[in-house]
């Protein structure tokens, strides 16, 4: 099944924050929230837009999993380091919080990491590198997850799909951002794939006897596949290390799983943030210029040859006139929840 429907991204923006204002959310808050859905589905990402999360979202605040009250802590501060307790807030609010700090270390110290623990799902990666690059900087942020993907010779699960994302800014050009799971895709496009009642391509992932499988029904009750199978393994367990080991957080078998729908316990999830000024090592125009030019020696190779994140910027472009594509059954899942929450449902254009 595969019937699509449009909304309008402004459409899509009010919806979401209307919903994230009834669970208890401030508008400011809301607001925020709503954008980091609302531009993943621009983009083409649904497996991080509102499609996959909202409800989820609804349904963690709704049992008191996510701590709508909370205040992040500043629990260590040692000039460009800082690490950061979420206190079990909303991630994308407490990742906002530590990406501040650290852009104000880096522009004080010339480079600053901060890492967190006890957040939640932070949205894509791509959102807290890019707004390092706004600020002339170059911005790398990994965080871990629940685990969906299975150690090298291993049939059950340990690691997340523990993503990576690196962003540029540039003078003329877009932004160069690179924003990738460790796993060949993240659990989201399963998900998406078992609402939408098809098939996913072999090679995302293996059943519960460690087989190949394009049954999204036994990718969820097995496991997804790294990227460069033991390769893509190892940067998923070093980035969880990073994460929470420095930090002091939860790791890997011991996080809850807010994407794989466990609504039993916190998800406990921590990042790694990490800013270089870059200013410090050169004249931030020249190597604007640069990341300009590198844009014109790609497209020298001839059409459909992309840089990371070109395409996502492209789509973005696209929906903001045209639309969002969006399943169907979206329809279904929003109409659910403003029944549920008293609110106005999503204008389908």
């Amino acid at each position: 099944m595969d019937i699509k429907m449009k909304v309008s991204y402004d459409n899509l923006l009010i919806f979401c924050s209307n919903v994230l204002k009834a669970v208890g959310f401030t508008k400011s808050d809301a607001d925020f929230l709503a954008k980091t859905l609302a531009d993943a589905d621009a983009e083409g990402h649904s497996s991080h837009g509102s499609y996959n999360h909202l409800t989820s979202y609804v349904e963690r605040v709704r049992r008191s999993l996510i701590s709508l009250d909370s205040v992040p802590d500043i629990v260590s501060d040692t000039g460009s380091i800082a690490v950061i307790d979420g206190n079990n807030g909303m991630g994308q609010l407490v990742s906002r919080f530590a990406v501040d700090i650290g852009i104000k270390k880096a522009s004080k110290y010339g480079t600053a990491v901060v890492v967190v623990r006890n957040s939640n799902h932070y949205g894509r990666a791509c959102i807290w590198t890019e707004m390092a690059a706004e600020k002339g900087m170059l911005g790398i942020s990994f965080t871990n997850a629940g685990p969906h993907m299975n150690p090298t010779g291993a049939l059950e699960k340990f690691v997340g799909t523990n993503p990576i994302s690196i962003a540029l800014p540039a003078k003329e050009e877009n932004k160069l951002v690179l924003d990738m799971a460790t796993s060949v895709v993240c659990m989201g496009k399963i998900q998406n794939a078992f609402k939408e009642e098809r098939k996913i391509p072999v090679g995302w992932a293996l059943d519960n006897q460690g087989k190949d499988t394009d049954d999204p029904v036994a990718a969820l009750k097995g496991s997804l596949l790294p990227i460069g199978g033991y390769k893509g393994y190892g940067l998923g367990l070093m980035f969880d290390v990073m994460c929470s080991f420095l930090s002091g957080g939860d790791s890997f078998d011991e996080l809850g799983g807010s994407i794989a729908k466990d609504f039993t316990r916190p998800t406990g999830t921590s990042h790694y943030f990490h800013f270089i000024d870059i200013s410090a090592f050169q004249e931030i125009g020249s190597f604007k210029k640069r990341v300009d030019d590198l844009y014109r020696r790609i497209r020298y190779f001839g059409d459909g040859v992309y840089l990371p994140g070109e395409l996502e910027k492209d789509r973005g472009s696209i929906s903001m006139k045209e639309g969002i594509s969006m399943p169907i059954q979206i329809k279904e899942d929003f109409d659910a929840l403003a029944n549920i929450l008293k609110i106005e449902s999503i204008k389908v254009i």
